[in-house]
């Protein structure tokens, strides 16, 4: 229903679901168990077994693992130490090529998912294969390698997880992230939760409320009262659009291990949702900034008094200067193109929040933001109308 371009491959990697998978059972054979996933991955199930002294990996202690799918497209199974995709280390197999390869993922952008070095692909028996609908990743790993993170024997090991519709390195169609002992892994949302409504209150329901002041002036009592609370709607937007960006920085600061740069301004995320939110917060201050050096509106005569004392009719009121012109065609367009833009930018924060929380079901929060946004703009179309009628 909302479309959406992206050149994302692993965003998903980021989303866990609220119950990936069930807890692990114990097929016949020592230390090796099967989990039963569940939630964006049902269907699928992760094999694992640990060998002491694999002679297969040089007598160091090893893990076998293997992903099935009911799907035919790439799979991957990595490590994580916070369930997220960022920091992490995955085997991916890509049946066009049947290549099955270990990568670092440094970037949610596919064109920075690249394989290891070659002396950093040490896996045992990997292979990727496709029959009746299904296909299975497996290889054996060595469990601490250098500069790798390291799989513990005893304790907790995350694991990610995901595959895509293609047989071709793309966009994921399910994805997951779990523990080897059954522990649900879930990404705190808390933050951007906050993020989210300080941008929807701002641009949502401030933004066109300080508009409409503007346009129905006429129509509100006081000298200048319109133009108070025009000037206190912008400056409230400016400030909860700063809160905004500098909650999504704090979450992102928290989401990336510390080696990494959380790009909190990259055009490669989220159908560039981070840059945009960028470019609202420049011009927006602009806009304010334009505002408050703002051309002067001649001043009004004040009207003569006959020789009775009577007031007589006020002179017209001077015209007003070619700088006031041109600064109020330039604050209204930029104004316009400025909330339009931030519309765009919070529908497509809802669409990925609930792509990443709630495996993409956003039609009730945009029907309810557009319900709001709907019903201002309206009225600002409104207010623009009656202007351009009365002149």
């Amino acid at each position: 229903m909302y479309p959406r371009v992206t050149n994302l491959m692993m965003l998903g990697w980021l989303v866990i679901a609220a119950a990936p998978f069930a807890a692990p059972t114990n097929p016949p054979g020592a230390d090796s168990s099967i989990l039963e996933l569940t939630g964006g991955l049902k269907g699928s199930t992760l094999a694992y077994l640990f060998t002491f002294d694999d002679p297969n990996t040089g007598g160091k202690d090893s893990i076998t693992v293997t992903y099935t799918t009911p799907v035919t497209g790439w799979v991957s199974v990595g490590t994580s130490e916070t369930g997220l995709m960022i920091g992490s280390d995955a085997v991916i197999g890509i049946p066009d090529t049947g290549e099955v390869k270990k990568y670092s993922l440094t970037s949610l952008a596919l064109s920075d998912v690249k394989p290891m070095p070659d002396d950093k692909q040490t896996l045992v028996n990997a292979a990727i294969t496709q029959a009746n609908g299904f296909t299975t990743l497996t290889y054996t790993k060595i469990l601490v390698e250098d500069g790798e993170i390291p799989i513990n024997r005893v304790g907790e090991n995350i694991f990610i997880a995901a595959h895509g519709p293609s047989s071709t390195l793309g966009y994921h169609s399910a994805r997951g992230s779990f523990s080897l002992s059954g522990k649900v892994i879930e990404r705190d949302d808390s933050l951007w939760v906050v993020h989210g409504w300080l941008a929807a209150i701002a641009w949502g329901v401030m933004c066109p409320l300080a508009i409409l002041a503007g346009l129905f002036r006429k129509y509100i009592p006081g000298q200048g009262t319109w133009y108070q609370i025009h000037r206190i709607l912008q400056t409230l937007v400016i400030v909860l659009t700063i809160a905004s960006v500098a909650v999504a920085i704090a979450a992102l600061n928290k989401e990336t291990p510390a080696s990494l740069s959380a790009n909190h301004f990259s055009s490669d995320f989220s159908d560039g949702h981070r840059l945009i939110g960028l470019l609202v917060l420049i011009f927006g201050i602009g806009q304010a900034a334009n505002g408050s050096i703002r051309p002067h509106l001649p001043s009004k005569p004040e009207p003569d008094d006959d020789e009775e004392g009577n007031q007589s009719t006020p002179p017209p009121a001077g015209e007003k200067s070619v700088a006031r012109k041109l600064w109020e065609v330039l604050h209204r367009l930029l104004g316009v193109g400025l909330l339009a833009l931030a519309w765009y930018q919070v529908d497509l924060g809802i669409v990925w929040y609930h792509e990443i929380f709630n495996n993409g079901d956003s039609e009730s929060t945009l029907n309810a933001f557009y319900g709001v946004i709907g019903v201002l703009g309206a009225l600002i179309v409104i207010g623009v109308a009656m202007r351009v009628l009365m002149g």
